[in-house]
């Protein structure tokens, strides 16, 4: 079987294909830190579809030679895990050499574009240069939809695949179908909640919000409702703080005008105090799924969700 290097992993592998963040035990220790589980989801989806014996990240750092030389023998091939990688801020400096020198077919499996709120996507050079490096390596560079195809075609790469993102097939089985009950057999729904966003994500940040909102407060009015956050630093508070962290957020959040204005009432207040879901390890969302008659995932790209044994629901809004 194969043996790995992995570009950005979103967190540490354990039993071979799961994925949790880093020292996920210590909860003080990254309660400040606000790390996307969603991708964390992606790293764990490409993992489990994947077979290999071996598996480390790429050093992406000052490149140290002789490290690469022996990685180029002790491994096979590079795996780029789906994310948002291509748009204009985005910087590997020292990537093009380690590439380069390393020799090996890079797989970049499901990664996207992201689309600026207005005008053409304008990509620096050196990503430009390093996305053909990674063209070059292999057969095809996995995109996640027609969007990310045309960004590559129109810097001259054509040997691209549209693959989606490797959590919608995560169970690796073709002949899956989801089943969903009738809507007054539910009782229990698990729903994500994203309320962290900027405006390279939604033009109207106030639809954004109310719709989130009004959303959460419809479902929750109608069902027994864990919200599951995606790892913004204040719902995190909520869920693994001390007292006293968990009113500092309250008052982050009342203190946030977008929060305040748009998304936090008394109703949100009290549902994010009793009803809110997270954690750093990507097999938690699945053991709460499975608890779950429906799943509803909200809003957008970067938003991940496993099938439980129910099935998932996805809302998507622009």
């Amino acid at each position: 079987m194969a043996r790995v290097l992995v570009m950005s992993p979103s967190g540490e592998v354990y039993d071979h294909d799961n994925v949790r963040w880093y020292q996920h035990s210590d909860i003080q220790k990254y309660i400040d830190h606000y790390h996307n589980i969603g991708d964390a989801f992606v790293f764990d989806s490409s993992l489990k579809l994947m077979n290999f014996e071996k598996l480390r990240e790429l050093p992406l750092g000052e490149p140290n030679f002789d490290q690469i030389d022996r990685l180029k023998e002790e491994y096979d091939y590079v795996i780029l895990r789906g994310s948002n990688y291509i748009h204009q801020h985005m910087g590997w400096p020292h990537a093009i050499a380690v590439l380069k020198r390393l020799g090996l077919p890079v797989i970049a499996w499901g990664i996207g574009a992201q689309a600026p709120v207005e005008g053409q996507i304008q990509l620096p050079e050196d990503l430009k240069t390093l996305l053909k490096i990674m063209a070059d390596s292999t057969a095809s560079i996995g995109v996640r939809g027609a969007y990310s195809a045309q960004v590559l075609k129109d810097i001259g790469i054509d040997n691209v695949r549209i693959v989606g993102c490797p959590t919608a097939f995560r169970r690796n089985d073709p002949t899956l179908k989801v089943t969903l009950p009738l809507l007054e057999d539910v009782r229990h729904v698990g729903l994500t909640v994203r309320r962290e966003v900027s405006p390279a994500y939604a033009r109207n940040i106030e639809r954004y919000l109310t719709f989130h909102r009004d959303l959460i407060k419809d479902t929750a009015s109608k069902f027994d409702v864990t919200l599951m956050a995606q790892g913004e630093i204040e719902e995190k508070k909520l869920v693994f703080g001390t007292d006293e962290q968990k009113e500092d957020a309250i008052a982050a959040l009342k203190a946030n005008r977008w929060a305040s204005d748009w998304y936090l009432d008394d109703t949100i207040e009290k549902l994010y105090r009793e009803r809110l879901f997270y954690s750093d390890v990507v097999a938690d969302y699945e053991k709460i799924g499975a608890d779950k008659r429906s799943r509803i995932g909200l809003p957008a790209a970067r938003q991940s969700y496993g099938f439980g044994q129910w099935g998932a629901i996805n809302l998507f809004y622009l």
